[in-house]
């Protein structure tokens, strides 16, 4: 198959999409670069990491918003095998994450070795959906000021998401006062 770009959306496939199909899509797609998957608690580290090893240097677009099954792991082996990566998501969490929140999971750990190793990412997502909790905000709580500094080293960076994240007020304000930090950032 000459497919460079897949989206799995959650409503897209019965039985649930899990590692197993992940790692046949990536086999089968020969020339993928941009994959998105949405939505599905079931995705494994596993998948994942099997995923990014088989995409590698190809991958430009890589999005697991949703999928609240995965831990910094795989941010780990993004960074290690995607160094062309120009659009990344990250927010893991899931909507209806069934008491399994990824929030203790993805630390600053891994979204520095995301942007290590993804020195051209010019799209940062890292977010969690509050709005669908009645007991009001959660943050990841592991991911800190620590790494919106460290995203700023990102040179061709120009949007960056951190809803629902544990970052200071003071930390965004400065990222705001002081545009030289990050020249081609327009959006926050």
């Amino acid at each position: 198959v000459d497919a460079d770009e897949v989206w799995v959306w959650s409503q897209c496939w019965y039985p649930k999409f899990c590692d197993e199909a992940l790692l046949a899509l990536t086999r089968r797609c020969r020339n993928l670069s941009r994959l998105m998957v949405s939505y599905h608690p079931e995705l494994t580290d596993a998948g994942v990491v099997g995923a990014v090893e088989l995409i590698g240097g190809r991958a430009t677009k890589l999005a697991f918003n949703g999928c609240a099954g995965l831990t910094e792991r795989s941010c780990i082996a993004i960074g290690r095998h995607c160094p062309n990566l120009q659009d990344v998501n990250l927010s893991f969490g899931d909507h209806q994450d069934h008491g399994r929140p990824a929030l203790d999971r993805v630390t600053d750990v891994g979204i520095w070795a995301v942007i290590d190793g993804c020195p051209l990412i010019t799209r940062l997502q890292v977010s969690f959906n509050d709005e669908c909790f009645a007991e009001g905000p959660i943050a990841f709580q592991h991911v800190t000021d620590l790494s919106i500094g460290k995203a700023l080293e990102l040179k061709h960076l120009r949007e960056l998401s951190i809803h629902g994240c544990a970052f200071s007020r003071e930390c965004v304000m400065r990222l705001v006062a002081e545009p030289d930090l990050c020249p081609l950032l327009r959006t926050l």
